[in-house]
C-alpha cells in the first residue's frame, strides 16, 4: 500500500482502503521444529470446521486452539503481525493489537480507512475472548487512535 501511495497524487490516497482479514491462513511445516518466519512448508494447513476451506482458519478457531494450550503465539515485529504454531501447523492471523495498529497506520498515512473481510469470524458473543466483537472494537479504537 505504501508503494501505491507513493505512486499517486496524495489527494487520491483517501480513495484507497486497507483490507483487514478476520481470518488466518494455515500451512503444514516441512520441519515441525522450524517455525520461524519463512520456514519451508509442504502444503496448506488442514480443513477447519468454521471456514470449510483448507488453509483458512477463523479468528475464533485460532483463539480456541490457543486457549486450549495447543498454539504458541509469536510476534513478527518487522511485519507488524503475529503467527501461531504447534508441531507442523503454522498460522498467520490478525489479533486485536495488529488490527488496531494497522487501522491506526492506515488513517495516519492518509488512506481512506479500512475494510473488513469475513466479519462473521469476529467473536460477537464473547465466547472465546473476554469481550464481545474484539476485532471490530480494535478497528474502532484504531480509527479513534485510542
Amino acid at each position: 500500500m505504501t508503494i501505491w501511495g507513493d505512486q499517486i497524487d496524495k489527494a487520491q490516497m483517501s480513495k484507497l482502503l486497507i483490507s483487514l482479514p478476520f481470518y488466518g491462513h494455515t500451512w503444514k511445516l516441512a520441519d515441525p521444529t522450524d517455525h520461524s518466519v519463512g520456514a519451508k512448508t509442504t502444503d496448506k494447513g488442514p480443513l477447519q470446521p468454521f471456514t470449510n476451506f483448507t488453509g483458512l482458519i477463523g479468528f475464533n478457531e485460532v483463539m480456541l486452539k490457543m486457549k486450549d494450550g495447543g498454539l504458541t503465539m509469536e510476534e513478527d515485529k518487522d511485519a507488524g503481525s503475529v503467527y501461531f504454531y504447534k508441531d507442523d501447523l503454522w498460522i498467520t492471523a490478525e489479533v486485536e493489537a495488529t488490527i488496531k495498529a494497522k487501522t491506526n497506520w492506515a488513517t495516519t498515512e492518509g488512506f481512506g480507512g479500512v475494510t473488513v473481510r469475513a466479519i462473521n469470524n469476529d467473536d460477537f458473543n464473547g465466547y472465546v475472548t473476554t469481550k464481545k466483537h474484539p476485532l471490530l472494537t480494535a478497528v474502532n479504537e484504531g480509527l479513534n487512535k485510542n
